[in-house]
């Protein structure tokens, strides 16, 4: 990562990038299933950036720490959300957030599916965890081809909640 898909831009995040971050930390969506990704303001967010645009120098950070890109619509290029691996499950976990604005128009889909393709060129498997009460994000990575794993209580950005682990393993499923 960095790369493009048809209507997106996945790319290193920029200290510029501060005052949307926070923004978009405190829409409704991302309080309620990313609540350590909420910041108190922009001074906290910038912090968390600097945190992940340190990352990109550390190979091992790349390869098997928090690696966290920005995504961005190439037409126009305004910042719509995030997309991120990190260790996770005996393997790399994705994450994403796409903006409410943009959410119901097939990004986070096209996110996945491409970091998915990216990602399992370089590792064995990537899973994917996620509340069991977000239909929307479940969907999101079962169109983007993983399978569900298990289902089970367990704790989730610092609760215990249901939650659901997917996986995708090589070879990808054909598209």
């Amino acid at each position: 990562m960095p790369f493009e898909t048809l209507r997106l831009r996945v790319r290193h995040f920029a200290l510029e990038d501060t005052p949307e971050i926070y923004r978009l930390s405190q829409e409704a969506g991302l309080r309620r299933f990313l609540p350590d990704q909420v910041y108190a303001d922009e001074a906290e967010a910038r912090g968390v950036l600097q945190f992940l645009i340190a990352q990109y120098a550390d190979s091992e950070a790349i390869r098997s720490g928090v690696y966290v890109q920005a995504v961005e619509l190439r037409e126009g290029g305004e910042l719509i959300g995030h997309v991120g691996l990190s260790p996770a499950e005996g393997a790399r976990e994705i994450g994403y957030a796409i903006a409410e604005a943009h959410q119901g128009q097939g990004y986070a889909t096209e996110l996945v599916r491409a970091v998915r393709r990216w990602a399992l060129e370089r590792e064995p498997a990537l899973v994917g965890i996620v509340a069991s009460d977000n239909p929307a994000s479940i969907q999101v990575l079962e169109k983007a081809g993983f399978e569900l794993v298990w289902e089970r209580q367990r704790e989730l950005h610092g609760a215990l909640t249901q939650a659901r682990t997917y996986r995708a393993e090589n070879p990808p499923p054909s598209e």
